[in-house]
């Protein structure tokens, strides 16, 4: 069950992702952190990483990143474990020791967008030039929110777009079927997890 500050923010969320779209209810979950940026980014053919949706706290006319090798992200943690990856300084923590990205960004969060048939397609993530390690974390609203986007129709035409590009990828994006999870049946609730796995 979800504390009931998450959930009134859940629904707001949800309303702003319904009537104005996902740039919006990206703005709002950003204003919801310490992070500077809020990002979904998507797993272009494997080894690169594109920039669908972009948030920059302090400059709302910011352009995306460019495509950057998935290598070279912290998103890559996050493919690699299947599940949500945090660092809140990036400088104390041995898990991030030798990644590229150490010292430009020192705080990440990121939890992964699965299609309908549990491929890992995408990321939804917070990070910042600064580190965060007071931060309070609201992961089961980034989890919620992930598991709408992941049903959100748009996300859905870009991730079978994607596939079509790239039939018979040679990594776990690529599901064995021949479905695109377009117009699969949603299920009712999210799968129950974890709060602590980050």
């Amino acid at each position: 069950m979800l504390h009931a500050a998450t959930s009134v923010e859940l629904a707001t969320f949800l309303l702003l992702l319904t009537a104005r779209g996902v740039q919006e209810a990206l703005t709002y979950l950003n204003s919801r952190t310490p992070f500077r940026y809020t990002g979904i980014f998507e797993f272009g053919g494997g080894d690169i990483l594109h920039c669908l949706y972009f948030v920059d706290r302090l400059d709302a006319h910011a352009r995306a990143p460019l495509d950057v090798p998935v290598d070279s992200s912290y998103c890559k943690l996050v493919r690699q474990r299947r599940d949500c990856f945090t660092t809140l300084d990036s400088l104390l923590d041995t898990r991030v020791a030798g990644h590229p990205k150490r010292e430009q960004y020192r705080a990440y969060a990121g939890v992964p967008l699965f299609d309908p048939q549990g491929e890992l397609f995408a990321t939804l993530c917070h990070f910042d030039e600064n580190p965060w390690p007071q931060a309070q974390l609201d992961r089961a609203l980034m989890l919620q929110a992930a598991y709408e986007l992941t049903w959100n129709d748009y996300l859905q035409r870009r991730y079978a777009r994607l596939r079509a590009l790239h039939p018979g990828g040679r990594n776990s994006l690529w599901p064995s079927g021949s479905g695109s999870g377009r117009g699969a049946a949603r299920p009712r609730t999210p799968p129950q997890r974890p709060l602590w796995f980050c």
